[in-house]
């Protein structure tokens, strides 16, 4: 056990070789979402396993890799490796929406389609 403790020591640790708060948060991150991966895939054998796999059962599995999709976006969130402006500028891309309108830099040429009245 003593082994497995100065192994993962180092992964607590902050560069100056005191626990670092971020670290901890990052382990704990990184056990949950292993233990969730886990339980997708598990579940998904079970299901796959099945003569006749159950509506509940499917519905279990969507709502398990649901939880997964929100958690991780959550901790990128949180963390700062995501911000909340991108998130919105990625939903917009998925839904065929322009994400930023276009500068128009000084020199550039305009034209103009149609009509204006």
């Amino acid at each position: 056990m003593s082994k497995l403790i100065k192994w993962l020591a180092p992964s607590l640790q902050g560069p100056d070789g005191k626990s670092s708060a971020r670290a901890l948060t990052n382990f704990w991150y990184v056990l949950l979402n292993t233990g969730i991966s886990i339980s997708i895939v598990v579940l998904a054998y079970r299901i796959s396993d099945q003569r006749k796999p159950t509506q509940e059962a499917i519905a279990a599995l969507k709502i398990l890799v649901w939880l997964c999709v929100i958690y991780n976006l959550t901790i990128l969130v949180i963390f700062g490796i995501v911000t909340a402006q991108q998130v919105n500028e990625g939903i917009r891309a998925l839904r065929g929406r322009s994400q930023e309108p276009e500068t128009i830099k000084q020199g550039d040429e305009i034209t103009v389609k149609g009509k204006i009245e």
